[in-house]
């Protein structure tokens, strides 16, 4: 009896091919059928191709599928604009239009409302995207406005907010210096504000954080600026608006004509002052991770010697500081996040005079100086600050202070005859 060629066994039954006999398992482990012309190839001189063996003869025959890469016989593939796609791969770059029933490249295909195929000719007959979030939409669902084409909900949104207008004045600067300004007022509840949206200088926007909207005022100067706040808070009066302790009021200051030596002083002094601030809001405001203390220190600020490292200074800075000095990167601003919401003009205007005063007080001293006026406790401190404000600003922040029972003046007991 034969024995087969490879693996020396004897063998009853021998396949015989060009006459070398082997095993059946023999065989089939040394040759395949080749997809091609489906005849036995030996399998070491096989081409293995989108999971198919071919001869080498065959395999010369192929061609490359243009989206997997793999080679097939032309006979079994799909052409289109002069490239090939395999029939597995047609499946993922073809389909058929929805509507006229012809078949085209996913590239010239959009998906219609109900995720089905549609061409573009057929697609735009039938349809349109929403110029706001790109969704599409059937014809009869579409609102327009004479500045695009809408779904309901982005429609809405828009109606909803709006940016702020320009702020244009002949300021005076009786009640308050020369400095620029800007305010942002979140709130919890802001019934009937779409009715300002034509009537107010104020943008109107959305915020993860809170149930309301957030109201922010352009860029705002002199007593004309404060002026404006008074109205925009009649209004918020009015209306019956709400904040609650998950709110903020933020206010942005203009830096831009400060050069890196005011700028280092300034955040010097308020990285220097941040318990003295404290003092002046909430223990909700005061120690939220939202605005919470610098996270630099002195050393910091010594190593800031030119406009690069101050660059370098603001960009490594987290803007949910007390002091948000990465407003500096995008506005050209430093914006003081600490105060606790309102919408009492009296207490967002002695917030702004407060600040924009200590910064102007501040912001031509050297380090060492800044050093002398906030060293010791923080009763020296607010006498320091005092300087720079003036008594009036002072007494109210002394009273506002001692109603959180934090006090900044320490209250001397009266003599007993």
């Amino acid at each position: 009896m034969p024995t087969c060629s490879l693996c020396n066994r004897t063998i009853s039954d021998p396949i015989i091919w060009e006459d070398i006999a082997y095993c059946a398992n023999c065989f089939e482990d040394k040759f395949v059928v080749c997809s091609g012309c489906r005849s036995w190839t030996d399998r070491d001189a096989a081409y293995f191709s989108g999971s198919h063996f071919y001869g080498p003869a065959c395999h010369r025959q192929l061609v490359v599928c243009s989206y997997c890469g793999g080679r097939v016989p032309e006979n079994r593939t799909i052409s289109y604009d002069g490239d090939h796609y395999c029939r597995h791969c047609s499946d993922r770059v073809f389909s058929t239009c929805n509507e006229c029933g012809e078949i085209f490249h996913r590239d010239d295909l959009r998906m219609d409302p109900d995720e089905n195929w549609l061409c573009n000719d057929c697609f735009d007959i039938n349809c349109r995207s929403c110029s706001d979030c790109g969704r599409s939409l059937w014809n009869d669902d579409v609102i327009y406005t004479d500045d695009g084409a809408y779904c309901r909900r982005c429609y809405n949104r828009a109606r909803r907010t709006w940016d702020s207008k320009p702020f244009i004045c002949e300021p005076t600067y009786e009640k308050i210096g020369t400095r620029k300004y800007g305010v942002e007022l979140e709130t919890h509840s802001c019934p009937d504000h779409v009715g300002l949206r034509d009537d107010t200088v104020w943008g109107c926007k959305t915020d993860c954080s809170i149930e309301g909207l957030e109201f922010v005022s352009p860029i705002l100067q002199g007593d004309q600026g404060l002026a404006e706040i008074k109205n925009f808070c009649r209004h918020a009066r009015e209306l019956n608006w709400k904040v609650n302790r998950y709110c903020g009021y933020h206010v942005h200051f203009d830096m831009t004509n400060e050069n890196w030596q005011a700028l280092r002083s300034i955040a010097y002094a308020y990285y220097k002052t941040f318990s003295l601030w404290s003092r002046f809001v909430s223990d909700n405001r005061s120690n939220n991770s939202m605005c919470g203390q610098p996270g630099y220190g002195s050393s910091d600020i010594t190593r800031i010697t030119s406009n690069e490292d101050w660059d370098y200074f603001v960009g490594a800075r987290d803007r949910f500081e007390f002091v948000n000095w990465r407003a500096y990167l995008v506005h050209n601003t430093l914006e003081v996040r600490s105060h606790d919401a309102t919408l009492k003009v009296s207490e967002i205007c002695k917030w702004i005079k407060v600040h924009a005063s200590f910064i102007d007080g501040v912001k031509d001293l050297s380090l060492d100086e800044i050093d002398m006026l906030f060293l010791g406790d923080i009763e020296f401190q607010f006498k320091s600050l005092e300087m720079l404000i003036g008594s009036d600003l002072a007494d109210y922040y002394a009273e506002r202070a001692a109603g959180y029972n934090k006090p900044v003046r320490l209250t001397t007991a009266e003599s007993v005859v």
